[in-house]
């Protein structure tokens, strides 16, 4: 048998040999691509990343073009594929790759973007165990903190306290980690899931003593509307951008209903609009967002982002970009709301966008031709522009050009 089985290894091994060298092989004969720099500072696209596909020949090659050329996953070998960039969908989050090449110990087994934490002292992850059999938590926040000047890591198992005293079976999600002068904010949503319809979901705010591991207290995020009612969500969205940096602030989309005496109705308004609230880390206080940007929201036609203590909002269609910024800390809108037509930042449509801090990029295509724009996202100053381009003679480019399809951009470290 164990020869049998050393056989079938050796088979299995030529196999996986020969896939990498035809794909090798044919990988060889694939364009070229770059991200050429046409205007502005280069570095503001050293990071940016065009993901797409080339299109020509046989079936379809998944592409990633850069300012430093292309790169096909065919290209890569099993170990790459199977081994070092089994999550790439991971390091593509900005920063994430530099953190697992920094502290792989620390970063070993860590996946949920929303539940790190660092700035440049600190290094912090929160997870609640889940227990497969039951499909309950195991009842803990458990907690790891690095300090990156000494390199040591202190880890706490805190309790989670349950939402209801009924016996009922209950689930909870980490949403954001926060570290503030009074220690560090596990942001949690807890609901029932034996009785899922009827709403006994709540957010809380853990505050857990950074140095000891104890926990400080636990606050409700609770909706309150202009009259003081107490509001229920139907159902939420959190809205964050940097996922690993400091923020005084967790906004959210919500759903709402109006609490009754029946808490567990499961009737369901047929149409009730979304509204935005902000939750203070440092007051422990939620506010609903000024009636404003609540009108400006609903009729976005875009995202929204955080950057630092500003909320953006992005309208857009394939001629027009529009971006409005409102401070979190008093409601009021931050500079002039701006826009631009895509004919004034380039040539094209406007494809796709997304921001990242106080960058804004915009992919624009005409016919074959795309075309990349920096701004910054609080003035709608153009920082950089570029076209994408490829290798070879004139009509080998056009050929290329035309075989490749972009679809979405993300930074990666």
């Amino acid at each position: 048998m164990k020869r049998y089985l050393t056989t079938l290894a050796l088979v299995l091994l030529a196999a996986a040999g020969f896939s990498t060298y035809y794909a090798f092989g044919s990988a060889d004969h694939l364009p070229e691509y770059r991200l050429e720099t046409l205007e502005g500072d280069a570095n503001e696209a050293a990071n940016l990343v065009l993901v797409g596909s080339y299109i020509g020949g046989k079936g379809s090659q998944p592409l990633n073009l850069t300012i430093h050329g292309s790169e096909y996953r065919s290209r890569k070998s099993l170990y790459e594929s199977y081994i070092t960039d089994a999550r790439e969908w991971f390091y593509e989050r900005e920063g994430m790759r530099e953190l697992v090449e920094k502290y792989p110990a620390f970063m070993r087994g860590k996946a949920e973007i929303g539940s790190f934490y660092q700035d440049q002292d600190w290094l912090a992850y929160a997870k609640i165990p889940y227990n497969s059999a039951t499909s309950d938590p195991e009842g803990t926040i458990e907690v790891e903190i690095l300090n990156r000047s000494t390199g040591k890591v202190e880890d706490y198992s805190i309790a989670l306290t349950p939402l209801s005293q009924q016996g009922m079976r209950e689930h909870a999600t980490i949403y954001d980690v926060q570290l503030q002068a009074d220690g560090l904010h596990v942001m949690v949503n807890q609901y029932e899931t034996d009785n899922r319809q009827s709403g006994a979901s709540q957010y809380f705010d853990y505050i857990i003593d950074s140095a000891s591991g104890q926990l400080i207290k636990r606050i409700a995020v609770e909706f309150v509307d202009a009259a003081g009612t107490k509001l229920s969500p139907l159902s939420s969205a959190t809205i964050q951008n940097d996922y690993t940096a400091p923020n005084d602030y967790f906004v959210l989309s919500i759903v709402m209903q109006e609490q009754t005496g029946d808490t567990n109705s499961s009737s369901v308004p047929t149409s009730v609009p979304a509204e935005l609230y902000v939750y203070s880390y440092k007051s422990g206080i939620t506010q609903r967002l000024p009636d404003e940007m609540q009108k400006l929201d609903a009729r976005r036609m875009g995202g929204r982002y955080i950057s630092g203590g500003d909320l953006y909002f992005t309208n857009y269609n394939e001629t027009l970009i529009a971006v409005s910024r409102y401070s979190l800390e008093t409601g009021e809108r931050r500079g002039d709301n701006w826009s631009l037509l895509s004919s004034q930042i380039g040539e094209g449509e406007l494809q796709s966008f997304f921001m990242n801090g106080e960058r804004l990029y915009v992919l624009l295509a005409k016919e074959d031709a795309r075309t990349v724009v920096v701004m910054n996202a609080a003035t709608g100053e153009p920082l950089y522009k570029g076209s994408v381009t490829a290798e070879g003679s004139e009509e080998e480019r056009q050929i290329a050009l035309s075989d490749m399809a972009l679809n979405n951009m993300s930074i990666k470290e």
